[in-house]
């Protein structure tokens, strides 16, 4: 969990410190590209090392449907970012739009409470992260 977190703060820093860095268009699409490179670039490899490891299994990669997927998960990546961008450029403080941010698992048990799909993961570590950030962010307010 630990390189997860250090590579999320890293880039909620390095995105406060380029918004501020240049016109507001330019630097909240621009960071965008930046940021989805560095994705690619540690994502890549290590998506080539697990079909590697997967061998014959990694197959359902190369179907029709999964880069139809692909395709959608780009957009929404990009457009994601674009209003990240644009969020964190109009916010004081970072850590206002990280824990807004981060308010998904809570958005994602609703949703799992209307369908009635019950989740086996450990929802209770997921909703700690989601406190432990809006109290940090609560904690820098002046």
């Amino acid at each position: 969990m630990l390189p997860a977190l250090v590579g999320y703060a890293f880039t909620t820093v390095l995105n406060k410190y380029a918004m501020g860095h240049g016109t507001l268009h330019s630097a909240a699409i621009g960071y965008m590209y930046i940021q989805s490179a560095i994705a690619v670039c540690v994502l890549g490899p290590y998506v080539m090392w697990k079909e590697r490891q997967l061998g014959s299994k990694a197959v359902f990669w190369r179907q029709k449907t999964m880069v139809v997927a692909s395709l959608w998960m780009a957009l929404t990546w990009f457009s994601h970012m674009v209003f990240k961008n644009y969020a964190m450029a109009f916010t004081p403080n970072p850590s206002y739009q990280a824990a807004l941010n981060l308010t998904a698992p809570v958005f994602i048990a609703i949703f799992y409470f209307f369908r009635q799909h019950k989740e086996e993961a450990d929802v209770a570590s997921g909703f700690g992260v989601v406190a432990c950030a809006i109290i940090l962010a609560l904690l820098t307010v002046h």
